[in-house]
């Protein structure tokens, strides 16, 4: 079996010495990249000096150990990294190295480095790009070995590399922006009126609403129109009584285009009565009383009767006759007396009195009796009366 010797000390050695080995040293090529072991299958080329006739042992093979770990931890620093290699027979048992082909020996030392201790080393980042809105950040990012020197971004694990560069938030100077308002929403009644409101950056560039301080000004606002605002009539109904004055009604509302009903403010016009005065005479009739007697009671006599014409209401009560309609009925008509005509009843004559006059009873017991009633004072003379006749009395 071979004892392993770093170069540097296979050359002290040999210094010390003055004698070179048998066998001169290989120097193994230096790989390219991170290595951390593991058998990178590199052979030493013989020369025609050292290149044996054949092997002494035909079965005889090298058996090579599994690399140790590299003598540097971070960088392309020269570290070196040793294995064991030795000769074996058939039966696995370690021989002399010279019965092994020299030609085909394995490297026992390689130059190596390494990336267990390299670490990436962030800096702070720097202030946002922006002051409204999404910018970027960015910060250095480099590998360091243990002791802080810089080295190759390879040396450290990609995978786990620090971000330069991040997306940053900014609102410092994000303001809102506000547009006038438009016309209302509708032309009659409540509505609304509305106008832009944005969040812009310090140049007017429009930027997400998030980014401007909280709450946001208001974009709509309560509006009220009339101009297509207008009253409505339902129409009269019957009048309130069916003979006499009375009073009709209608609904008035003011309405939208669509017909919605709104409150009586929003119609600027004067409004529609919904009262009147109203003259209903279908009820109306002529009520006739009873036929008053004849004025005239005496057989042959005319005369006249009479009756009271009203017009009336249903409930009896007397109202103006214009309010009937038709023809008035006759109020009065001709008549003849019925009772026949007899004598005067006349009494006898009296006394004569002091003023001489005698007077006699003269009556018309039906009260229809032929031609003149008699007489019923006269003039007298008498043991009372004075000897003259009274001129202004019947003397006899």
């Amino acid at each position: 079996m071979r004892v392993l010797l770093s170069i540097a000390t296979l050359g002290a050695l040999l210094f010390a010495t003055g004698c070179p080995p048998e066998t001169p040293p290989i120097i193994p090529t230096t790989p390219v990249g991170p290595t951390t072991g593991g058998d990178t299958g590199e052979t030493a080329v013989p020369t025609a000096d050292t290149a044996p006739a054949g092997p002494l042992c035909p079965d005889c093979e090298w058996l090579t150990g599994e690399w140790l770990d590299c003598s540097v931890t971070c960088g392309p620093n020269d570290g070196e990294q040793s294995r064991t290699v030795e000769c074996i027979d058939a039966k696995g048992e370690p021989v002399n190295d010279d019965q092994c082909d020299a030609r085909t020996e394995p490297d026992a030392v390689r130059t190596c480095n390494a990336t267990v201790d390299c670490a990436w080393i962030a800096g702070e980042f720097s202030t946002c790009s922006e002051t409204c809105g999404d910018g970027t950040q960015t910060r250095t990012v480099h590998c360091e070995d243990p002791a802080g020197t810089l080295v190759d971004g390879a040396w450290c694990d990609a995978a786990s590399q620090p971000a330069s560069q991040q997306v940053c938030t900014q609102t410092v100077d994000c303001s809102w922006r506000t547009g006038g308002y438009g016309a209302c929403s509708t032309t009659c009644g409540d509505g609304l009126e509305s106008r832009a409101v944005d969040c812009v950056d310090e140049v007017g560039g429009v930027v997400a609403s998030n980014l401007c301080p909280a709450p946001a000004p208001a974009a709509d606002r309560a509006c009220s129109a009339t101009a297509d605002c207008r009253w409505v009539e339902s129409g009269f109904g019957s009048c309130s009584t069916d003979c006499g004055n009375g009073q009709q009604t209608q609904t008035v509302t003011c309405q939208d285009p669509s017909g919605t009903v709104l409150g009586g403010n929003f119609c600027t016009d004067p409004q529609p009565a919904n009262v009147q005065a109203c003259l209903d005479t279908t009820a109306c009739v002529w009520d006739t009383g009873a036929w008053s007697s004849c004025s005239a009671t005496c057989s042959g006599d005319s005369g006249n009767q009479t009756r009271l014409v009203t017009c009336e209401d249903p409930s009896g009560s007397v109202v103006d006759r214009s309010w009937c309609s038709g023809s008035e009925p006759t109020s009065s008509m001709s008549c003849s007396g019925t009772t026949p005509y007899t004598s005067w009843d006349v009494g006898p004559w009296g006394i004569c009195n002091f003023d001489c006059t005698q007077t006699r009873t003269v009556e018309c017991p039906s009260g229809c009796c032929t031609g003149s009633a008699p007489f019923s004072v006269r003039g007298c003379t008498g043991d009372l009366c004075f000897d003259e006749c009274d001129p202004y009395i019947i003397c006899p």
